[in-house]
C-alpha cells in the first residue's frame, strides 16, 4: 500500500474512533466521518468496503498490542511460567491504561443492530486470537512438561477465561473509583497460573 494511501486509512480510523466514542457507533454515519476529514465517501469506499469493516480493523489495531506480545513471547525461549506471568500481566498493564477503549467496546455490544453485532462478532474473534496465542505459546513447552492437545487446550482456555475477568474487574473499578492494588492482582493471576499448572 503506497505511503500516501495509508497516511489516508490512517486519518478514517482516527476520526472513526474519536466520533465512535464521542456519539457511540450507530449514531456515526459514513457520510459524517467523510465531513470530518473533508472527503467524499467514495475515498472512503476505497479503504473500507462497509463502516463495519473499519470498525474491524479499529479493533485489531486497537489490541495490536497484546496480539503482538503474544506472538514474541511464542517465539520466546524463556520458560512457560515466565511467558505467562508476562502475558497476564503486560495485558493487565494494557487494561488498566486502556480504560476509555475497554468501556467503549463494551457499551457498544450493547447497541441493538449492526454495530453490537459486530463488537461481539469480533470479541469472539478476539477471544479466539488470543486462546490461539496462549495455545502457542503452551504447545512450545508441550514435550518438557509432557502436555497433550487436550492438556493444552484446556491450559490455553482456562488462562485466556481468568485473564478476561480480571481486566473487566480492573476497568470497572477504575471506572468506579474503587481502591485496587495492581502488583497484587497480577499476583493473583500469577498463582493462579501455578495452580492451573500444577494440575
Amino acid at each position: 500500500m503506497r505511503e500516501k494511501t495509508l497516511c489516508k486509512r490512517n486519518e478514517f480510523l482516527k476520526i472513526a474512533k474519536e466520533l465512535f466514542l464521542e456519539k457511540g457507533y450507530s449514531n456515526v454515519s459514513i457520510k459524517e466521518i467523510c465531513q470530518n476529514l473533508k472527503t467524499t465517501t467514495g475515498s472512503f469506499y476505497f479503504m473500507f468496503p462497509s463502516k463495519e469493516k473499519l470498525l474491524e480493523e479499529l479493533i485489531f489495531e486497537d489490541f495490536s498490542p497484546i496480539f503482538l506480545l503474544g506472538e514474541k513471547l511464542g517465539n520466546s525461549k524463556k520458560d512457560l511460567k515466565y511467558k505467562l506471568k508476562e502475558y497476564l500481566g503486560k495485558t493487565i498493564d494494557f487494561a488498566t491504561k486502556e480504560v476509555e477503549l475497554y468501556d467503549f467496546y463494551e457499551n457498544l455490544m450493547k447497541e441493538n443492530g449492526i454495530g453490537g453485532k459486530t463488537a461481539s462478532e469480533l470479541k469472539t474473534i478476539n477471544f479466539q486470537k488470543k486462546q490461539e496465542q496462549l495455545y502457542k505459546i503452551i504447545a512450545s513447552h508441550k514435550d518438557e512438561h509432557i502436555y497433550d492437545d487436550e492438556k493444552i487446550n484446556d491450559l490455553a482456555k482456562y488462562t485466556l477465561l481468568i485473564l478476561e475477568n480480571k481486566e473487566y474487574e480492573m476497568v470497572n473499578k477504575i471506572k468506579n473509583n474503587e481502591p485496587f492494588n495492581k502488583n497484587e492482582e497480577k499476583d493473583f493471576l500469577a498463582k493462579a497460573i501455578e495452580g492451573l499448572l500444577n494440575t
